[in-house]
């Protein structure tokens, strides 16, 4: 969606892609995360984890709805064939079996999905690999926070080596625009991070030094591409334009609520979430927890947020589609977010006030 150009400090690069295409980075982010679990799934042996099985249950939960909606509008079978090897794969790995073979078909239904969400020729561009990179390295779910996690959920682990896979294809993708010593610069970056994710199986013991130990390469890194890149891959560094901005892009997903397009809805409201929890959340907390309250309230009675204990809470004002659940099934959700009875599309106007009152607050 084309809400704008580069604000603020954003300007300096010519292109910026979290500000022009939020949401189908978002969408893009869900696709990438898909590919991550299966890459896993593919590399650990079976049976896996029960700690690692949350990662892979994700995929048909927040990672499809991220997308899942447009994709069921674009090509409805196609969206369903995707959602069935997902559900074999997790089936599969949840039974203890071995679910290599059904990862290859997932993977295909996979790269069709990408082509029809995404334009070939947008996926092609400098911008989009860009951001895509800098999700995958500090994003949730990402290398940096990967690292980071393994310190009290070791199966967190497997994610950082996941995501550097596909780091190092995008970044052998964009290296012929740098400069040598950007060239240089990167490939140390990259080499920092690969000596901390050395395998897909988490070093037992963990015994990591800095549990932010992969937090500066992949911060240097991404600071890197930009330049490489040209474009602007901090969206937080002014906060009230973000806040502003963020307002702005939820108002299709409250319309879409109304229509009674929940899977459509939900996506803007992940897209949201993300730049909230990663830019605006714990500031808020600080220094207006009002806000913060009301918000966090009302995300988690729209979509399925991960909470600080790592838990998950399914959310669902009024008995809403809960998002990503492959059978469509009801939920009434028993959160803050529909404590007074609230619909979802009041529930995502809610939020577009609080964001509002976000950008006063932090200097908008």
């Amino acid at each position: 969606m084309g809400l704008g150009g580069a604000p603020g400090a954003q300007a300096q690069y010519a292109h910026n892609p979290f500000f022009e295409a939020m949401q189908l980075q978002s969408q893009a982010f869900g696709l990438e995360m898909i590919g991550q679990s299966l890459r896993l799934v593919d590399a650990l042996d079976a049976p896996l984890d029960e700690d690692f099985l949350e990662q892979v249950e994700r995929m048909t939960l927040s990672d499809f709805a991220r997308f899942g909606g447009t994709l069921a509008k674009l090509d409805g079978e196609l969206a369903a064939k995707l959602m069935a090897a997902l559900e074999a794969v997790t089936e599969a790995a949840e039974a203890g079996d071995d679910a290599t073979a059904l990862v290859v078909d997932a993977k295909r239904l996979l790269a069709n999905a990408y082509d029809v969400l995404i334009d070939p020729a947008t996926q092609d561009t400098a911008a989009f690999k860009a951001a895509v990179l800098a999700n995958l390295l500090l994003a949730e779910g990402g290398v940096a926070e990967a690292y980071e996690e393994a310190v009290e959920e070791l199966w967190e682990f497997p994610n950082g080596w996941g995501g550097l896979v596909r780091v190092r294809i995008l970044w052998t993708e964009i290296e012929p625009l740098a400069t040598p010593q950007h060239q240089a610069d990167g490939r140390e970056m990259i080499d920092e991070m690969t000596v901390l994710f050395p395998a897909p199986q988490p070093p037992d013991p963990f015994v990591g030094k800095n549990p932010e130990e992969a937090e500066a390469p992949a911060q240097r890194l991404v600071g890197i591409i930009e330049e490489v890149a040209d474009a602007a891959l901090y969206p937080g560094r002014d906060l009230a334009i973000l806040a502003g901005h963020l307002a702005k892009v939820l108002a299709p997903s409250c319309q879409a609520y109304t229509d009674g397009a929940d899977e459509i809805a939900a996506e803007g409201i992940y897209t949201v979430h993300d730049h909230y929890a990663n830019h605006l959340g714990f500031l808020l907390d600080l220094i207006a927890p009002e806000v913060h309250e009301q918000t966090t309230g009302y995300f988690a009675g729209l979509i399925t947020v991960e909470e600080d204990n790592g838990e998950h809470e399914d959310g669902d004002p009024e008995g809403a589609h809960r998002d990503g659940d492959p059978e469509g099934a009801h939920r009434d959700g028993d959160n803050d977010g529909n404590e007074n009875g609230v619909s979802a599309a009041e529930a995502c106007l809610g939020l577009i006030d609080a964001f509002m009152e976000a950008k006063r607050v932090v200097g908008g």
